[in-house]
């Protein structure tokens, strides 16, 4: 019986002195970002479903915390800066072309953003160097740039003078949720989530994205 207890004391000082490491750490992430937004009000006017889907690019800084010495839940947040382009064939007259005829628009978009994620380490081994480490989260994000190419012209997308209810709007607030796998000091991981407000005023348009990361911590 005293050979049990022993063990299971070294057993539980074992795990509390891993679990007081496993899910702290500081690191960048660098992913691939597939956003779509179902552009209901221009729908509305082609009479036709109308998806506009943005690929891009995302770096970030993130830094974490585990909230507990005994089990490793976690608090992560860091600083994002996201890059996103999309090409489109619509009408010229829906841009002010004053014709029936498609054009092409080219669309990119700039954001900084703080997402929160609250997770557990699962962790894999005794060496605290390998898991798994599933999240939930939010995040908020502003849009610095948003610039459309058309006709031979520049656009702001965020022009409420010359777009009126169908510019788009810069603060943008959702939810997330994903995975992470921890190799040593590597991370690769994926994620998906959607905005709660809209980013056109005049359309039921909430963006979702799927990501794709890979990252190290320091």
């Amino acid at each position: 019986m005293k050979k049990f207890l022993t063990l299971a004391l070294l057993f539980a000082m074992a795990f509390t002195c891993s679990a007081q490491k496993v899910a702290s750490w500081t690191g960048v992430r660098v992913s691939y970002s597939n956003f779509k937004l179902n552009r209901d009000g221009i729908q509305e006017v082609l009479k036709q479903s109308l998806t506009q889907t943005f690929n891009g690019l995302s770096g970030t800084f993130v830094k974490s915390w585990q909230l507990s010495n005994r089990v490793p839940f976690y608090l992560e947040t860091g600083l994002q800066l996201e890059w996103g382009t999309n090409s489109l064939d619509v009408l010229k007259e829906l841009i002010g072309g004053g014709s029936s005829e498609l054009t092409t628009t080219k669309t990119n978009i700039l954001n900084l953003g703080i997402p929160l994620n609250f997770g557990y380490f699962i962790q894999i081994g005794q060496s605290g160097t390998f898991g798994i480490a599933p999240y939930v989260g939010l995040d908020g994000k502003c849009y610095v740039y948003g610039n459309m190419s058309a006709l031979g012209s520049d656009f702001n997308i965020f022009d409420k003078d010359k777009l009126k209810d169908f510019a788009s709007l810069r603060f943008q607030l959702g939810w997330h949720v994903g995975a992470n796998l921890h190799i040593s000091k590597f991370v690769v991981g994926a994620s998906y989530g959607s905005d709660f407000t809209k980013f056109i005023k005049d359309e039921n348009t909430k963006m979702k994205t799927w990501k794709i990361n890979v990252g190290i911590n320091f």
